[in-house]
């Protein structure tokens, strides 16, 4: 599976069914092979043992994991994988925003270790100016993201996608969680005719290239 995301959702300390938990449900499944993760930039990778991340997928090489840029991340000793090395404490990610798009999108053809993925995409991936989300947002351009859609379709046979991430005014009828919301998601003007206009710009752009990735797709 290939995932784009701002946050990895791999949190264990979780309900089991939960927005930021859910990439391990998906490890469970016997025909996911690997869990491809590309673009985080939030600080869910800052110290994620302590935040409960799913070290031990990452260090089995059920999970890769590409930031599109981040720092050094503390962490126990856990295994080289695609996406990272570890040195003196910290998990160094190879993050995509540092190299030119070609390698980068080379170095995600190369970690799918299946012909056939499926593909999903969180908007909050997408900077602000490209997307209208609930939630913070990372830093990975729009051309990056189809860039890498269409490689993905040359390459592998596409067997379904989706796309979430839209934006939808917070309403929760438990106490506790509107005043988590408060904290957790970001205010946002979506008023703004600019920003709704440029949001949906992003979404048809994403719409056609993901029809043009599977029709073109590759027989495995």
């Amino acid at each position: 599976m290939l995932h784009f995301d701002n946050h990895p959702d791999w949190v264990r300390l979780a309900p089991r069914w939960h927005c930021g938990s859910w990439v391990n449900r998906v490890l469970e499944l016997p025909n996911v092979q690997r869990v491809v993760t590309i673009g985080p930039c939030s600080d869910d990778l800052v110290d994620p043992g302590r935040k409960g991340g799913n070290l031990p997928a990452l260090d089995a090489g059920r999970l890769v994991l590409f930031p599109w840029q981040h720092v050094p991340s503390r962490a126990r000793r856990i295994t080289d994988g695609p996406g990272h090395a570890w040195r003196e404490g910290h998990i160094h990610w190879r993050n995509l925003g540092e190299r030119q798009l070609e390698d980068a999108v080379r170095l995600v053809l190369d970690a799918i270790p299946t012909g056939t993925v499926w593909i999903t995409i969180d908007k909050d991936v997408l900077p602000e100016h490209q997307a209208l989300t609930n939630w913070d947002q990372g830093r990975m351009p729009l051309a990056a993201l189809t860039a890498m859609l269409r490689a993905v379709g040359h390459h592998q046979r596409i067997l379904g996608a989706d796309i979430c991430g839209e934006y939808s005014p917070p309403r929760h009828a438990n106490l506790l969680k509107r005043i988590e919301s408060k904290f957790d998601q970001p205010l946002h003007s979506v008023t703004d005719p600019r920003r709704i206009d440029d949001n949906r710009r992003t979404d048809v752009e994403l719409a056609r290239t993901l029809f043009e990735a599977c029709l073109t797709t590759a027989t495995p």
